[in-house]
This record gives C-alpha cells, structure tokens and sequence, in this order.
C-alpha cells in the first residue's frame, strides 16, 4: 500500500518544511507513525507498506523527475524484503545513470542488530543504519552525517 493523500491518512506531512522527499518503506505500522512523526519537519514523507510497493514508488518518482532524498527502509517485509529492494533500487539508478554521489540516501532502519546485517546492507550500498527502537537524536544525527540537514 502506498498512500500520499494527507486527506484520507496521515503518511503526507508537510508541515515546517516542505524541504526533503522522503519515502518511508515499512510494514509496521507503529514503526512508519514513529518516522513520519519525526521526519515531518523535514519534508514530505511518502509511506510504502512493503518492498515491493516501495521499489514502484521510487522508480515512479525518479522517472517523474522528481526523485527522492532520503528512503528510511526496513529489512523484514513481504513481498520484498529491504535487502532486495536496496538492491533493485540501486539497479534503477545505474540504469537511468544516476552517479552512486547523486544516489537517494538509503537509512536502513530496522530490528536486526546482528553485523552481518550491516555488513550486507552497507555492501549494497545503504548509506546508514539504524536499529529498532528508532530514537530522534540518533535518526537527526544520521541525516546530518549524510548532509540533509544542517540543525535539528
């Protein structure tokens, strides 16, 4: 399910700063409220509820013209996983010859806290990663280490 309509659900917010496009792919409910909550003043947050609907969005967007800044994405979904959907991702922008500099930032956010997890994620060229329970001052940190934002 991908929803952007801020009428009918809360996935759209735009409320300081319509500065970032940020799409959030994850399953959990609890868990993609808790992102938008946080993210909402950085942007526009756009909601995929899987892998697969997420992989659609992007490339939807980036054939658009319109591209992301920043995909926070889980790793245990269905219908793809995140693994597989960061590489696809990834394989997109090769194919439409985005340069891995101008690459959407990918924050994997997620329970796995084992290092092969990491290993596998920062292998595919995630650009950061964050375990569950997800805390602001670690999400702010992360965004100001990829410079997409300046201050909290």
């Amino acid at each position: 399910m991908l929803n952007s309509d801020p009428s009918t659900d809360p996935t759209t917010l735009t409320e300081m700063n319509p500065g970032l496009n940020i799409l959030i792919i994850e399953d959990d409910y609890t868990a993609r409220t808790l992102l938008q909550h946080m993210l909402k003043n950085y942007g526009t947050c756009t909601v995929a509820t899987d892998g697969l609907t997420g992989l659609q969005e992007f490339t939807s967007s980036l054939n658009a013209g319109k591209g992301y800044d920043l995909i926070c994405l889980d790793i245990m979904m269905h219908n793809m996983n995140g693994y597989d959907a960061l590489r696809q991702i990834r394989a997109v922008e090769q194919d439409k010859k985005v340069l891995p500099s101008d690459g959407v930032k990918i924050l994997m956010t997620t329970a796995i806290d084992s290092l092969a997890s990491v290993k596998t994620s920062y292998f595919e060229l995630c650009d950061g990663y964050l375990t569950k329970p997800l805390h602001k001052d670690k999400l702010i940190a992360e965004l100001k280490a990829l410079n997409l934002i300046t201050e909290a």
